[in-house]
């Protein structure tokens, strides 16, 4: 709507303009100076040939002129080169190359097609610029970071500046800093090129080692007695040997006695004077354990008692021992202490004494209580379970609890016992009732996962009734894909009374059913004919395994082709109709020149803006290394082809190259949504094109009248006449 408006309004001004025009005076050349410009807004496109070649048509120059602007840019001339030339591309007047032409015309162009003979170009051939760094053991090694590759003519003479590397310093005699550029030699498979080798002496440096003596006794302050100053390669690391001094001995916490070469190295060795002490005195101190008794005492475990020996005024530590049910107690005992001399009299002696003491362990033990699963059965269920904690070897002595209906068993249960680790005391009870009882039982089916668990088929899960004590059985299902196992399920039992009211306390009948292996199979194909997508069935292969679980496939070694990835499905979900389908394409044949492959994608564009690859169209071709190639775009229902997105054209590089820079070549085809936007730019678009032809001829009418005016005036006034 809002298009139609817009050019109701572009109409109605063209008409105004009109009307204006038959009262306007004529310029001097009877159109206005605007019309001119409008008029003449054209371009030109000059193709121009250097000598060593032409274009086809045996000319040497191709013109276009009065191009609109905005027009299509024109075809470019196919180029012929002379004999012994070589056509070495598009150039503009001021010699800059060209590589890509532009789509529309928009200004004037020039361009130039040079050519080579091979005459005027000296050969041009590398060569290597390394650096070596002494090291500490006198050999050089070569700083590979700094190496750098060059060009230069063959024959010319290059030379290599030195670089600054810090304690270091460029020797120019064992150096070679320039030489002639070779043509590179092979040896063993490598190639030689021309090498200017530069190397650097590793710089020596003096450091120093000082000797300090302490001024007094455990005093903090030393002395300098005595330096010596050595030089040595810097980086290089040294040991300092100690001098020796009268009545001192050497503080190692204090000294520097290892250090690494620098400038302004300074080792600094002090010395303590040494004190006269006094002899040790060698006495007895006493090591005693006490355990926990049941009423909280400790008693001393005086076999383990231990007099042992050690110097007055020394820390001295016990060892903690390990007694069974018992735990040591650190905040009660006394570990370690200072050895002092003994004391008392009377012939009783004190010594130091350390004390330990092991608290009496106490542990968890359960009270199960059991009733008789049905009158006259001579199995029980667990009903209920207590849980207590208590000093391991306390008595324990049971009150049994009261249960409706049951009473107490004693000669079965464990009333009484000593509390130790994993004690159990069981108490059963026989069943009173007499008439029978009704209670539900259960059947549930599990099937095999993949992983081997099993998963409850919960839509299948039976609830039946029968009387305690009565036998009862599950009848068995089938499953697709599945077998039944009768080893792991229980399919009959007798029913007990439940031991709670969740559903987990009922009798319970379980059948479980494994999967069953099936077969698949992996089709492999091979591409008819270089660029043809049409494959044969080459091989078939057959996989089991079990039902829903994942499959997949692994593509073989066909002499002469490669494996397609991008048509291939290599994975799936394992079913009996399960087909793997591997695509395998021609390798190129090497003919006169060298051939590699390129790839075309193509790209849809998805309702949230992004866009994702159709792999079923992904067409893998070949043409000659060095060759320009372009790819046509495919036609997709709801789809236009958007051209500034997509990279339609470019030149097939060597794809079997061992550098990371020579990538398959791949040309990227996008698709966009089309829109009711779109559509209402095509036909605003369109209108717009209308507008243009009706301007063009209210313009040359305009024209006409102008210069046609006094003609025009004169007819009229001449029918007018009676």
């Amino acid at each position: 709507m809002k298009t139609t408006n817009f050019v109701r309004l572009v109409s109605l001004v063209l008409v105004f303009i009109f009307m204006i025009t038959l009262s306007a005076p004529a310029t001097a050349h009877g159109i206005s100076s605007d019309v001119y410009r409008l008029s003449n807004a054209n371009c030109s496109v000059i193709f121009k040939s250097e000598e060593g070649g032409m274009f086809e048509g045996d000319v040497i120059s191709s013109s276009y002129k009065n191009l609109p602007y905005g027009s299509k840019f024109p075809t470019i001339p196919e180029v012929i080169a002379y004999e012994n030339y070589e056509f070495l591309g598009w150039y503009d007047e001021n010699g800059n190359k060209i590589d890509s032409f532009p789509e529309a015309v928009t200004q004037d162009y020039v361009f130039i097609a040079k050519w080579s003979n091979g005459e005027d170009e000296n050969p041009v051939t590398q060569y290597v610029v390394k650096h070596y760094l002494e090291q500490l053991d006198g050999t050089y090694l070569e700083k590979t970071s700094d190496t750098v590759t060059l060009s230069a003519e063959l024959g010319a003479t290059v030379s290599a500046n030195p670089l600054g590397y810090e304690n270091y310093t460029f020797n120019p005699s064992r150096s070679t800093s320039s030489s002639v550029v070779n043509l590179p030699t092979e040896s063993d498979g490598n190639i030689n090129f021309t090498t200017l080798s530069l190397y650097y002496d590793l710089n020596s440096a003096t450091y120093k080692i000082e000797y300090y003596l302490q001024n007094t006794p455990q005093g903090e302050e030393y002395s300098l007695k005595d330096s010596q100053t050595f030089t040595d390669k810097i980086g290089k690391t040294i040991t300092v040997t100690p001098n020796s001094y009268a009545n001192y001995e050497l503080n190692k916490s204090l000294s520097s006695l290892t250090g690494i070469v620098k400038n302004n190295l300074v080792l600094k060795v002090y010395y303590d004077l040494i004190i006269t002490k006094p002899e040790p005195v060698i006495t007895q101190y006493v090591v005693k354990h006490y355990l926990q008794q049941i009423d909280g005492s400790y008693k001393e475990m005086s076999e383990d008692t231990e007099t042992l020996s050690a110097t007055v005024g020394e820390t001295v530590t016990a060892k903690v021992k390990t007694y069974t049910a018992y735990s040591f107690n650190s905040q009660k005992s006394t570990t370690s202490a200072i050895v002092t001399l003994p004391s008392g009299g009377d012939g009783n002696t004190n010594f130091t004494t350390l004390s330990l003491y092991y608290d009496l362990n106490s542990v968890t033990y359960k009270v199960e209580y059991y009733l008789q699963s049905s009158p006259e059965s001579e199995e029980y269920f667990l009903k209920e379970t207590q849980t207590f904690t208590d000093k391991i070897g306390a008595k324990v002595e049971l009150t049994p609890k009261a249960y409706s209906k049951f009473e107490l068993n004693k000669s079965l249960s464990t009333l009484t016992g000593t509390v130790q680790k994993d004690l159990v005391l069981k108490v059963y009870y026989d069943f009173e009732i007499i008439e029978p009882v009704s209670t539900k039982y259960i059947v549930k089916y599990y099937l095999q996962q993949s992983d081997g668990s099993y998963k409850e088929a919960t839509s299948d899960t039976e609830t039946h009734s029968a009387n305690v004590g009565e036998k009862v059985s599950a009848s068995v299902k089938n499953y697709n894909g599945f077998t039944f196992n009768s080893k792991k399920s229980v399919t009959s039992t007798i029913v007990s009374f439940p031991s709670g009211n969740s559903s987990s306390s009922f009798t319970t009948l379980r059948l479980y059913y494994d999967l069953y292996p099936i077969e698949y199979k992996i089709e492999h194909y091979l591409q008819d004919s270089q660029n043809s997508k049409e494959y044969s069935l080459h091989e078939t292969e057959t996989i089991s395994a079990n039902v829903g679980a994942s499959a997949s496939a692994k593509p073989k070694t066909y002499d002469g082709y490669e494996f397609n990835r991008y048509l291939s499905n290599i994975t799936g979900t394992a079913t009996e109709d399960l087909v793997l389908k591997l695509y395998y394409d021609l390798k190129a044949v090497n003919s006169d020149s060298l051939t590699a492959k390129y790839v075309v994608r193509h790209y849809l564009q998805q309702a949230n803006g992004s866009y994702q690859e159709k792999f079923t169209d992904v067409d893998i071709l070949y043409a000659n290394i060095g060759e320009k190639v372009s790819a046509k775009p495919h036609e997709y229902k709801d789809y236009v082809f958007n051209s500034k997105k997509s990279i339609t054209s470019g030149v097939v590089v060597d794809s079997e190259s061992s550098t990371a820079d020579n990538e398959t070549l791949t040309l990227y085809m996008y698709y966009d949504l089309k829109d009711d936007e779109s559509s209402t730019k095509s036909s605003g678009g369109n209108a717009i094109i209308y507008i243009l032809i009706f301007s063009i001829i209210v313009i040359a009418l305009s024209v006409f009248i102008i210069r046609n005016k006094q003609a025009i005036l004169d007819k009229l006034s001449q029918k007018r006449e009676p």
